[in-house]
């Protein structure tokens, strides 16, 4: 798992995730974006790419399925942004969407504050 990365605090300059939040529980997702904010140089970026919340009708229709599997009804429900800035980020957006078949799928862009060392 990402709770404990191989890395010392304030070693990466960038992290990115694609498609694993919606696997880990609520408690797992923050444990890991500390961790993520841990080994990030300050100023440092996380990029996110996941299932997000519907952006329309069809997406919508799609969710009530999507948000059944796993643990990705926090991210069908748009907590991931908020968790991202309780972990300690800051600049936290949602850059883009895009439609897919299993549902809307956001890309989110982090930044570790500048004067913050280590993790939390």
């Amino acid at each position: 798992m990402v709770f404990d990365l191989p890395c010392r605090d304030n070693y990466l300059d960038r992290a990115f995730s694609s498609l694993v939040f919606h696997h880990l529980t609520r408690d797992d997702k923050i444990r890991t974006l500390r961790e993520i904010l841990r080994v990030l140089r300050p100023k440092g970026e996380l990029h996110v790419a996941d299932f997000g919340k519907p952006q329309n009708d069809l997406m919508y229709i799609i969710s009530l399925i999507t948000r059944h599997f796993e643990e990705a009804s926090d991210n069908v429900q748009g907590l991931l942004p908020g968790m991202i800035h309780d972990a300690g980020f800051e600049r936290v957006e949602e850059t883009a969407r895009y439609m897919t078949i299993f549902g809307t799928l956001s890309l989110y862009r982090a930044r570790k504050p500048a004067g913050k060392k280590g993790g939390i």
